[in-house]
């Protein structure tokens, strides 16, 4: 047709699969198989029509089991960081942690990892931090000016 992948896909396909592979397949203008796309990194997994519900509604009950505040957490943190610089990026990621870190669900959660790791690890007799100077010392860490743990 005489132009450019417009929309972003000049500039999306490079970061996504790699400079030459995006400009082998924009050049060429060829169509992927559904295979190829899978190898690529371009889809995540390939199934028959049959089975497409079924994976679907799996990943959705997976999904929801899942902590809600991590998964958007995390959304966002690679959502956001992959259009930017890597140590934005990072920037990102570390407030996306220390709002994973403000939850009761957590807290509960590193509480129990706590007891299991000093009931099943073998560990040097120091001066430990215990589990709620640890929770503190994050929560009132000001890594960032402006953080307020929400």
């Amino acid at each position: 047709m005489g132009i450019i992948p417009g929309g972003g896909g000049s500039q999306r396909w490079p970061r996504l699969i790699g400079k030459a592979k995006a400009l082998e397949w924009m050049l060429k203008g060829n169509q992927l198989t559904p295979q190829e796309a899978k190898e690529m990194g371009i889809l995540t997994d390939v199934f028959t029509k049959a089975e497409f519900g079924k994976q679907v509604q799996a990943f959705a009950d997976l999904m929801a089991l899942r902590p809600p505040v991590a998964v958007h957490a995390l959304k966002g943190a690679v959502h956001r960081g992959r259009d930017t610089f890597f140590a934005r990026g990072l920037s990102l990621e570390q407030l996306e942690t220390l709002r994973c870190f403000d939850t009761r669900d957590v807290e509960k959660a590193m509480g129990s990892y706590a007891r299991i790791l000093e009931e099943k690890i073998d560990v040097p007799q120091k001066k430990r931090m215990d589990w709620e100077e640890f929770i503190d010392t994050l929560v009132n860490a000001r890594f960032v000016d402006g953080f307020e743990g929400k």
